[in-house]
């Protein structure tokens, strides 16, 4: 009894073989076709979770108070995590700054009447880069949070402008001078002075600031960085910047940014 039903399942499983195998010798059936498309998907993929150790990129930034350029460096630590090194030099203007011009002759260079110090800030930090969302694939966007705190040092630069000065004969003389609130009016004025007047006067502000952003990565290719960087920044300063005469300046300057960055990677 036992061999009659051994028997009868080797007859079965012959049976369901052979019916098999005329399934597909009757299909166009063609095993090396889907080994080689998951292969492909393979490549695909290990492409896409290629992990570099080292990023630099440099950009361009602008922001609620001005514009600026930036350096960044950046390490792996996980394959979601990196550590970078930041720099930002930006202008800083104050929001009550309008640019005028002397309505008497031509050729007069605009200026800011009440503009004392021109702002340079530039900050040195420290920050985390952790991602939300990687690529799916080379088209797709990876998106990130970043943060990041450290120095921040405003240089300011004496404004100078040509003023028109009556002689001993009774004719004006356009000189330039440094812009005093107490002596200068806009009649006298007749426009800015050279970008360069005052730079041998620079006052330094050593202050410290903070940022907090979303980064969207979208370089095609492995090797390179392309993003786009929108977030908030805060600045602040141990006493008052004076940009401005007649106006309550302020020792902290709050910004909203965006900026791109392109740059490479490596291992």
């Amino acid at each position: 009894m036992r061999s009659k039903f051994i028997l009868f399942v080797l007859l079965g499983c012959f049976t369901y073989w052979g019916t098999a195998q005329e399934v597909l010798d009757s299909t166009d059936f063609d095993a090396s076709k889907i080994i080689g498309k998951a292969s492909k998907n393979d490549t695909r993929f290990d492409e896409a979770t290629t992990l570099f150790r080292n990023e630099i990129s440099g950009g361009v930034l602008a922001h609620t108070q001005g514009w600026g350029l930036n350096f960044r460096k950046a390490k792996q630590l996980t394959v979601d995590k990196k550590r970078f090194w930041n720099i930002d030099a930006l202008t800083v203007k104050h929001p009550k700054e309008y640019k005028t011009f002397n309505q008497f002759g031509d050729g007069n260079k605009g200026y800011v009447f009440g503009k004392k110090f021109s702002v340079l800030n530039v900050r040195m930090a420290l920050g985390m880069q952790n991602i939300i969302y990687q690529k799916e694939s080379k088209k797709g966007v990876q998106i990130s949070y970043v943060y990041m705190a450290g120095a921040s040092i405003a240089f300011l630069k004496p404004v100078y402008l040509q003023v028109a000065v009556q002689g001993a004969d009774r004719n004006n003389r356009f000189i330039e001078q440094r812009y005093n609130e107490d002596e200068h009016t806009q009649d006298e004025i007749r426009g800015r002075a050279s970008v360069l007047r005052g730079l041998n006067e620079l006052n330094v502000y050593p202050g410290g600031h903070a940022k907090f952003g979303l980064n969207f990565e979208y370089a095609p290719e492995q090797e390179l960085l392309r993003a786009m960087e929108v977030g908030v920044a805060l600045d602040y300063y141990g006493r008052k910047v004076p940009i401005m005469a007649f106006i309550d300046n302020t020792s902290y300057f709050f910004t909203f940014y965006l900026g791109w960055h392109f740059g490479k990677k490596s291992y």
